[in-house]
C-alpha cells in the first residue's frame, strides 16, 4: 500500500466511493474541492492498493483517505475513510498515524475529531492513538441527525507521543509508503 496527498484527479473517484463509506452522510466532490483548496491548512492524503508488478504510472485503486486541518496550534481530522472490503486491515490506522505524524511537524500541540456515536471500530483506533472523549454533539452529522463524540489527543508534540505513534504502527500488518 502507498499513502500519496490527495490530488485534484483522485476527487471525482474518492467522492464516488463516499456513499459506500458513509452511507448516511457522504461528502460531496464540491466539499473535497473546498477542503483541497485550503493549500496548507489541510493535508488529505488517499490510500492506494499498488499490487506487485504492477507499474507506478498505473491508477491503483483507491481503498482509503483522510484529511487533517491545522490551525494555530492545534489539528482537526477532517474525515477518515476506508472502503468496507479493506476495514479491518490497518488502512484507517496508517491514515491517521501519518496525518498525526504532519500535524506534529506542522507544529500541532492537540489534535481533535468527531466520530458518531455508533461507529466502536473508529472509538477503538482513535483510543489507541491517545484520544479521549470530551463531549458529545447532538444531531452533528446532516443530514442524518446522528450524534458525534468530540475526541481529542492532547499533547501530541511530545517524545512519549510519538513513541505511542510508532508502537500503534509497528503492531500493524503490512507494509506502507507514504510518497511526498
Amino acid at each position: 500500500m502507498v499513502l500519496v496527498p490527495m490530488r485534484w484527479w483522485h476527487v471525482a473517484t474518492v467522492a464516488e466511493l463516499e456513499p459506500t463509506v458513509f452511507a448516511n452522510d457522504p461528502w460531496t466532490a464540491e466539499l473535497f474541492w473546498s477542503e483541497l483548496a485550503q493549500g496548507d491548512q489541510r493535508r488529505y492524503l488517499t490510500a492506494m492498493w499498488r499490487p506487485r508488478g504492477v507499474a507506478g504510472h498505473d491508477l491503483p485503486a483507491i481503498v482509503g483517505y483522510a484529511g487533517l486541518a491545522l490551525a494555530d496550534d492545534g489539528a482537526y481530522i477532517q474525515t477518515v475513510g476506508v472502503v468496507p472490503s479493506g476495514r479491518g486491515r490497518g488502512i484507517g490506522a496508517r491514515l491517521m498515524i501519518a496525518l498525526l505524524r504532519h500535524a506534529r511537524q506542522a507544529g500541532a500541540r492537540s489534535c481533535g475529531l468527531e466520530v458518531r456515536t455508533d461507529n466502536h471500530a473508529a472509538r477503538a483506533l482513535y483510543s489507541r492513538l491517545g484520544f479521549v472523549d470530551i463531549g458529545v454533539r447532538r444531531s452533528y452529522y446532516q443530514p442524518s441527525g446522528g450524534d458525534a463524540y468530540v475526541m481529542r489527543a492532547r499533547p501530541i508534540d511530545t517524545v512519549g507521543y510519538a513513541a505511542l505513534l510508532d508502537e500503534v504502527e509497528r503492531a500493524l500488518p503490512g507494509r506502507v509508503r507514504l510518497e511526498p
